[in-house]
């Protein structure tokens, strides 16, 4: 697996500009349309021309944190604050949704005890 703490991303931010961020930093990953939205804090969101599939693959999947509970949200699970509802409360108070029909297997898939 890949060592999350030194891993980086290099987003593009505009003209030829690029700002890293570490992995482990990223709340989650959601896709809008033909882009992804990058949430790592209330100031810091990014938005790269991809599907969430390809974003995933090629930069999330090895990574032991990330899980791809949809087909909209890629969440890092050492990220997610508590459980409410159909709702991951990720730090910052970020809501992300949870499947319903998937509701029990992705919570199992990021360590919540479904008993």
């Amino acid at each position: 697996m890949n060592d999350v703490t030194t891993k980086k991303l290099w987003i593009p931010t505009s003209r030829g500009n690029f700002e890293s961020v570490y992995l482990e930093d990223i709340l989650f990953v959601e896709a809008q349309d033909h882009y992804v939205l990058i949430t790592v804090d209330e100031e810091r969101q990014y938005r790269l021309k991809s599907s969430l599939s390809a974003f995933y693959e090629k930069n999330l999947k090895e990574v032991e944190i990330f899980r791809k509970i949809s087909r909209s949200y890629v969440v890092n699970v050492q990220r997610i604050d508590k459980v409410e509802n159909n709702y991951f409360i990720m730090e910052g108070n970020f809501k992300v949704p949870i499947p319903r029909d998937r509701k029990d297997e992705v919570l199992r898939e990021v360590g919540v005890r479904v008993e």
